[in-house]
């Protein structure tokens, strides 16, 4: 098809383009806003704009309910009531499930003045089944 013969036109709108060094730069038409979210991309080699990740701002008590998290997954681990998931085996050690449920314990009382009455009533649960659990696992022979 020749070029005349076209009923539309082909605008590149693209705000970063390599350059003739095949280095990323921001175009004459990109606003400044375009040019600080640029910032944020990466260009691949193909000239493909991919936007990176943000990273989220992180807080203690956020780390700490994750912390909370990971220690009660392990912890059902070593009470034997849930497989490992690297080796699909009941691996049971009362003496970790112990550290681990204490350790939740302590890290909820740092946290409980700043937590919702929700989030109160949900870690208590979690931590109470796991005590009872170990009492349970522990009194078998």
């Amino acid at each position: 098809m020749a070029d005349e013969d076209k009923d539309y036109e082909v605008v590149d709108k693209r705000k970063v383009r390599l350059n003739e060094q095949g280095e990323p730069e921001i175009t004459k038409e990109a606003t400044e806003d375009d040019k600080w979210k640029t910032d944020s991309s990466t260009v691949t080699g193909s000239g493909v704009t991919q936007e990176e990740p943000q990273v989220q701002r992180v807080d203690a008590d956020s780390l700490i309910k994750s912390f909370i998290g990971i220690l009660s997954a392990h912890a059902w681990q070593w009470l034997g009531l849930v497989k490992n998931p690297l080796t699909g085996q009941i691996e049971k050690d009362l003496s970790q499930a112990k550290i681990a449920i204490d350790t939740m314990a302590t890290l909820i009382i740092s946290i409980e003045p700043r937590l919702q009455s929700a989030e109160k009533t949900e870690l208590q649960a979690v931590l109470s089944d796991l005590r009872m659990n170990f009492v349970k696992q522990s009194t078998q022979i």
